[in-house]
């Protein structure tokens, strides 16, 4: 997992600097910056799926660090919302889901019937915050 998040790091790097230059590869760069924090979280809730635990937790902490880059901040932290509660992060999910209601997350009822959500909705110590976030909505 060190290899693959120095690997994810490397790229990131090597993305920021074409994006600043003036070449042919400029646009490409740039999007890959705004939509790599989206994909990250998407993919971490996947390899958990697939029990890639290890891996999940390399593309979370990627994903988390990089959110303000994202170019759909509500949606990335709904999605890296769903992937901290299904690896057991139940605190940094219900942070996740007031920062994704914060941005401009509208959506009721994902919050309310999403199986992946599941973890923090039902929990006793975490579900009424939970469902004190989902009332803002």
């Amino acid at each position: 997992a060190t290899d693959d998040a120095g690997a994810l790091e490397e790229a990131w790097r090597e993305a920021e600097l074409l994006a600043k230059d003036k070449g042919p590869l400029q646009r490409r760069a740039a999007f890959m910056l705004a939509t790599a924090p989206a994909r990250a979280a998407s993919r971490a809730l996947d390899l958990q799926r697939r029990g890639y635990h290890v891996a999940a937790e390399t593309l979370l902490a990627f994903a988390a660090a990089r959110v303000e880059h994202a170019s759909d901040k509500p949606t990335t932290l709904y999605n890296l919302a769903c992937a901290y509660a299904q690896l057991g992060h139940r605190g940094e999910a219900l942070n996740a889901i007031e920062q994704a209601i914060d941005a401009g997350f509208h959506e009721r009822n994902r919050l309310l019937f999403d199986p992946d959500l599941a973890p923090v909705r039902n929990d006793a110590d975490f579900g009424p915050g939970f469902h004190t976030l989902v009332k803002r909505l």
